[in-house]
């Protein structure tokens, strides 16, 4: 999906998280891609005539942008908990993570 919105091929990515040795290696691949989503994001939002997103920054929010973002991952996140939990699944278990303390 990232591939279709943003024209940009990740297929370097797709074949390095396959040779993957540990979990720390692929969550950089996966932070890796997600920089170069986040490049392309903000040359979209210049083209638009959105200046003042610079980087994506989580706590606390610099700007307009961030701030949505940050808004739209938390009503998605809730959304796919609920589905989650609605289906009978545990969400706190799942490839990069595992069940700790009460999770």
């Amino acid at each position: 999906s990232m591939e279709k919105v943003f024209q940009e091929k990740l297929n370097k990515f797709v074949i390095l998280s396959s040779k993957t040795k540990d979990i720390q290696e692929l969550m950089g691949i996966e932070g890796k891609a997600t920089a170069i989503m986040f490049k392309k994001f903000k040359q979209y939002l210049e083209i638009s005539g959105i200046n003042d997103f610079k980087k994506r920054e989580y706590r606390p929010t610099k700007d307009k942008v961030n701030g949505l973002l940050s808004f739209t991952y938390t009503l998605y996140s809730n959304l796919l908990y609920s589905l989650i939990l609605s289906d009978g699944y545990d969400p706190y278990i799942g490839f990069l993570h595992s069940k700790r303390g009460m999770h």
